[in-house]
């Protein structure tokens, strides 16, 4: 016959709850490490987020002496190194200004197409026309010439509106100006620095619809013209050359089953005529992209081949020190 003492019915007793709840908690915590780990060392110590985004004298700008090891969408790894002068990379002579497709996104720093040309890499992501121009106009005196890239996939859109009124800067990311007011302090705050917390968010949050595009009215052709045509004659003694660079949708019908537009929009509107017409600029990419391989798989920008046949169409114009 067991005898139950007060002495074993203690024994026996659960822990409080409170003990409970701590080793609950820190079960999850480790647990969530050892995944954060896994993540990290399956990445190489990349992350999602381009980090590097400061306001200096009152333009957007990324940070200089920088180095960031990035992920691409479809999970491959690359490093985006900014110089002194904030530039992605520095050259002997030309600046090439634009949008997230001069700065080469996804592609590594001596394979985008400025780096190719030997060139200043004056790209910055959420550029507007009008924001390239400020920098080549900010630079003029300090290089030997300016090649402005007109992006087709989005400069239509941005052309009176400088990236300052469409983002604003979180923790050195962009965020967009329409989004919740909460996003800013969720984007500066360190939870999203955790790579377990990007990736589960990318699985759970469903991703935005794509805006509606239309083609715009020839009016807005006309001004990206006269801007760049302003930029020009404002300098009279510095080459320009000034490039149309196609959306990846517009280059060819395999591409655009690819394209991450395809879908999104009925027709072609990138084909409009009133898109092109009247640009009067320098050099067109186009026929040297029509290549489904020349942008990379599941995202719009530029492949290393594409970067690659940008700089083989421009490095003769370029070697003339003038179009």
């Amino acid at each position: 016959m067991t005898v139950t003492t007060p002495e074993t019915e203690e024994e026996d007793a659960p822990p409080p709850l409170w003990l409970r709840f701590v080793i609950l908690l820190f079960t999850v915590v480790v647990g969530l490490g050892l995944c954060e780990g896994v993540v990290r060392w399956k990445s190489e110590g990349a992350t999602p987020h381009v980090e590097i985004f400061e306001l200096r004298d009152g333009a957007l700008r990324l940070m200089p002496s920088q180095q960031l090891h990035l992920l691409r969408p479809d999970g491959g790894r690359w490093t985006l190194t900014t110089d002194q002068q904030g530039f992605r990379s520095s050259g002997a002579g030309w600046l090439v200004v634009g949008d997230s497709q001069v700065l080469g996104m996804g592609v590594p720093d001596d394979k985008a197409f400025p780096a190719l040309l030997g060139a200043h890499n004056g790209g910055v992501p959420g550029f507007s026309l009008d924001d390239a121009l400020d920098l080549g106009r900010q630079h003029a005196d300090t290089v030997d010439g300016v090649v402005v890239v007109v992006n087709q996939a989005n400069d239509w859109e941005e052309i009176t509106r400088p990236a300052l009124e469409r983002y604003e800067v979180c923790g050195a990311r962009l965020v967009m100006m329409a989004s919740p007011p909460w996003r800013c302090a969720w984007m500066s705050s360190p939870l999203t620095r955790l790579q377990l917390v990007y990736f589960a968010s990318l699985a759970v949050l469903p991703r935005a619809p794509a805006p509606p595009w239309e083609a715009p009215a020839p009016a807005v052709t006309a001004e990206l013209a006269a801007a760049v045509r302003v930029f020009k004659q404002e300098r009279p003694d510095l080459p320009v050359l000034s490039v149309f660079l196609p959306v990846d949708y517009a280059t060819s019908a395999a591409r655009a089953k690819d394209s991450p537009f395809h879908g999104h929009y009925e027709g072609r509107p990138w084909d409009e005529p009133s898109l092109n017409e009247g640009l009067g600029l320098d050099v067109d990419l186009r026929p040297v992209l029509t290549k489904p391989d020349s942008f990379q798989n599941g995202d719009y920008h530029l492949s290393v081949l594409g970067h690659q046949r940008v700089a083989d169409a421009l490095r003769d114009a370029l070697a003339s020190g003038s179009p």
